[in-house]
């Protein structure tokens, strides 16, 4: 019988294998299990995620039970489905690495229309309770953190990283590659002068919620031509520099923007450039 591709293996193909496996040997990642490698456990995590099982086992033993012809090209199908523990940190780098490999080839066309871009910045706790003893405790959830850079005009995260719950989120934001006239958005865990000048000798820009003991003097008021928006009521728009020595520290233009949610009571304001 004539061999044919699945579409599952179709699917496969636009990851390079040469390609991945320099990535595996760079981090290692089959220095724990021999039988049951990072290409194995890669295509059974997608498997399951296409067809919605919510346990890697199974996932595992259905890839398992398909024909030969049906499987992709390399892919395991013996038994060491329970050794994945032990190289989770050398598989969230390779995984990692991949997912940003694939997001690049994605985005050519976005980046060939040039057009301007939004990027949002976030982490998202990932607890992992007393089961995982190696997990870490930040003073609030003990597990790992999820950090996101997220296109929104493509509907799709453009970068991944996976670390201890204890890292700091700007940590992850300072090693964010900015892309000279985009816009990022994000949170005040992001806080910190040194990295927002750089988005701005960057070319880039930011949006942000100042942290309530950052003191701001305006220098000039913008007026506000439509104060009524979606959800929201601009108080004020103006231009603004940190007070006493802080503006030495951050020596960049500053635009502060309060808005009123109209189902709050508080009042949010947005140091942007």
């Amino acid at each position: 019988m004539r061999y044919l591709d699945s579409t599952f293996g179709s699917l496969l193909k636009p990851i390079d294998r040469r390609w991945f496996a320099a990535v595996v040997d760079r981090h290692d990642g089959d220095a724990y299990d021999k039988h049951f490698k990072s290409w194995d456990h890669l295509v059974t995590l997608i498997f399951a995620q296409l067809g919605h099982v919510d346990s890697f086992a199974r996932a595992g033993n259905r890839l398992q039970r398909q024909r030969t012809s049906a499987l992709p090209s390399g892919c395991g199908r013996d038994r060491s489905l329970d050794a994945v523990g032990c190289r989770r940190a050398a598989a969230t780098q390779i995984f990692a690495e991949t997912f940003a490999m694939l997001s690049a080839t994605a985005d050519r066309q976005t980046r060939s229309e040039g057009a301007a871009m939004v990027e949002l910045i976030d982490a998202s706790p990932i607890p992992l309770g007393k089961l995982c003893k190696w997990s870490k405790w930040n003073g609030r959830i003990r597990g790992m953190k999820l950090h996101v850079v997220y296109d929104p005009q493509a509907d799709r995260p453009c970068c991944v990283e996976i670390t201890p719950a204890n890292v700091n989120d700007v940590e992850i934001g300072q090693r964010t590659p900015i892309k000279a006239g985009t816009t990022y958005v994000f949170d005040k865990g992001y806080c910190h002068f040194g990295w927002w000048r750089k988005v701005n000798d960057d070319g880039a820009f930011f949006v942000t919620r100042a942290k309530v003991n950052m003191r701001l003097r305006a220098v000039r008021r913008r007026p506000v031509e439509q104060s009524a928006g979606d959800g929201f009521t601009i108080l004020d728009d103006a231009e603004v520099v940190l007070t006493s020595k802080g503006n030495a520290r951050l020596p960049i233009p500053l635009r502060r923007i309060r808005v009123k949610r109209d189902k709050a009571e508080r009042s949010y304001s947005s140091p942007t450039i």
